[in-house]
């Protein structure tokens, strides 16, 4: 018998009256992503090669590797955008998922900030919310949530591009958040950011894994990778070197091995 779905239940009341929240949290061992023997080539060159993994629901697994070892290719797979040349992905035990209602599960936060530039991150987050089928106070109160989580005040008069590198990536990551997704796969989210803001995204993607949301985190920074992911996957040159739970790599990383072998320091 396969293992059921299990979900955290929120009931709360408002100005707008009781509304419900479901987190999908997974069951015993349920595989919400699951890839087997991937792989990805362009143009016959080989991307990645040989790529198996599974991940739980509200667990966050870290992409760990230095620039050009696959890290955005592997997400973009995973967030459905790429088709794999070799290999399948999985998505919540059904091999026959339809793409199109995977979509409506999964949040992407790409390493590009994908947002209107002339446009402040309230009218960002509107237009947004108003796509996934969100209107009025259900909309504004959606709006409110994830700048919470992300720390934006829902105020802040800016348009996107007045604002700080920091402060786009928190909107981008808002943006995301809007559907309430299932999955959340985040492609280097901190890039170029400055310290407070750094810590405000690995604050909110504590919140999202507290809350049995299922995340993908890759980075090139091995330190943020071990404060919120709790197994790490280590890539270089489009191929799995290593795939231990967060503490086996902080104690391979700590004997430098993992470290210099792998190059995940330029």
């Amino acid at each position: 018998m396969k293992d059921a779905p299990s979900f955290l239940l929120i009931i709360y009341y408002d100005t707008i009256g009781y509304s419900l929240i479901i987190y999908f949290t997974g069951g015993n061992n349920m595989e919400i992503i699951k890839c087997s023997n991937l792989g990805y080539a362009y143009k016959k060159n080989k991307v990645l090669e040989d790529i198996s993994f599974s991940i739980e629901g509200g667990e966050v697994l870290g992409i760990l590797g230095p620039n050009g070892a696959g890290k955005s290719t592997l997400m973009t797979l995973c967030a459905t955008l790429l088709k794999p040349t070799e290999g399948t992905i999985t998505y919540f035990n059904d091999e026959n998922k339809e793409i199109e209602d995977l979509r409506t599960r999964i949040g992407l936060v790409p390493q590009e900030i994908a947002l209107y530039l002339d446009m402040t991150p309230n009218e960002n987050l509107s237009f947004f919310g108003r796509l996934y089928g969100l209107k009025k106070d259900k909309l504004k109160k959606q709006i409110e949530v994830v700048c919470e989580l992300t720390g934006i005040s829902t105020k802040e008069g800016k348009k996107i591009k007045e604002l700080s590198g920091g402060m786009k990536r928190r909107v981008n990551i808002a943006a995301a958040l809007l559907s309430s997704p299932e999955i959340l796969i985040m492609d280097e989210p901190t890039v170029g950011i400055d310290t407070q803001s750094r810590n405000e995204i690995l604050n909110a993607v504590n919140s999202m894994k507290n809350s049995g949301v299922t995340v993908l985190y890759s980075s090139h920074y091995y330190d943020e990778i071990l404060k919120v992911c709790s197994k790490i996957l280590v890539l270089k040159d489009g191929r799995m070197t290593s795939l231990k739970e967060r503490d086996q790599l902080k104690s391979a990383l700590l004997n430098e091995d993992l470290l210099y072998e792998d190059n995940l320091i330029d």
